[in-house]
């Protein structure tokens, strides 16, 4: 018995003196929350509600730091609060000698006292007031242009042109800013060894706008149709492109000419599609020869090549 109740006896003491200490914690820091103390706290000034027609920069600055005093407890709140203030566009202040608007220093005062929940105006703020510059904004419409590089795996190409939809865009912004831009460019593309049909969105390239220039839509859709080529050939008759009243005979008359084209549209292709000219010039040095040039051929088909790249001629008469 007398074991027990000193084990009892000594659980006791370390309860109470557990106890002891945590009461003492506790009241030491609320005497401390209940302190004051001098300290600052940096705050973001953001501007909502700006008219559509305008564009606002602010000068320098868009931050305001406040020195206050405050007890402990409103400070452990404060502490937990984002640094952002919002403030009306319609609260600002019109400068009439040009295009500026004044953050009054009364106007962030009665904002930082509200968001702190301050109970007197003994604080201070730094800047005491902030500058903007607000411009009307103007708009138009300029083309686009792809940045692309597409490699097609063997034996595979494009079946059209690649196409940007929309081809052109609407650019907003101050009047001086757009003035100047006539095109813009997507950010690079690069595809390789490409098999199927091309779809995809791609950004506008605004690495090279001025701060408040936006671009409408961001972003543009490139498309182009790919498919499985095979070569075809066919064997073109020769036509001169210019006697000038005189009788030429070609040797040879025909070449063969060797087209790619879809698979699909493979049955499509007729002689008739191609013309294949012997090139006539005044100023032809060569006595003997005429240069061939594919100068009509189907859209279905990519690439053309001829079995020969010039024939020989003699002149019947003059």
């Amino acid at each position: 018995m007398t074991l027990k109740n000193g084990n009892w006896f000594d659980n006791s003491n370390v309860k109470g003196y557990l106890f002891f200490l945590l009461f003492t914690t506790v009241v030491a820091i609320f005497i401390k929350l209940a302190n004051s103390y001098t300290t600052n706290k940096s705050f973001t000034i953001v501007l909502v509600g700006i008219p559509d027609n305008l564009a606002v920069d602010a000068s320098d600055v868009n931050t305001v730091t406040v020195y206050y005093e405050t007890i402990g407890f409103k400070l452990v709140s404060n502490s937990f609060r984002e640094s952002i203030i919002n403030i009306p566009f319609d609260s600002l202040i019109k400068n009439n000698a040009d295009d500026t608007y004044t953050l009054s220093k009364e106007r962030i005062r009665a904002r930082i006292k509200e968001f702190l929940n301050l109970s007197t105006n003994d604080f201070r703020i730094t800047p005491e007031q902030i500058l903007y510059t607000a411009n009307r904004l103007a708009s138009k419409e300029i083309p686009i242009t792809l940045r692309s590089n597409i490699n097609y795996e063997v034996g595979f190409g494009a079946v059209d042109s690649i196409t940007v939809v929309p081809s052109l865009l609407k650019i907003i912004g101050p009047r001086r800013d757009i003035d100047s831009i006539e095109r813009l460019y997507t950010q690079k593309i690069v595809l390789e060894n490409v098999m199927m049909d091309v779809s995809q969105n791609v950004s506008i390239d605004v690495s090279d706008l001025a701060k408040g220039v936006t671009v409408v839509p961001e972003t543009v859709k490139v498309s182009q149709s790919v498919e499985k080529f095979t070569e075809g050939s066919v064997v073109v008759p020769v036509t001169l492109n210019n006697s000038d009243g005189r009788t030429i005979q070609l040797f040879p008359k025909e070449v063969t000419l060797f087209y790619a084209v879809p698979i699909s549209t493979y049955d499509d292709v007729k002689v008739s599609d191609f013309t294949v000219e012997a090139i006539t010039a005044s100023d032809n040095n060569n006595e003997s020869h005429l240069a061939l040039a594919v100068t009509k051929k189907p859209a279905i088909v990519s690439q053309t090549r001829l079995s020969q790249n010039q024939v020989q001629y003699i002149i019947v008469d003059e």
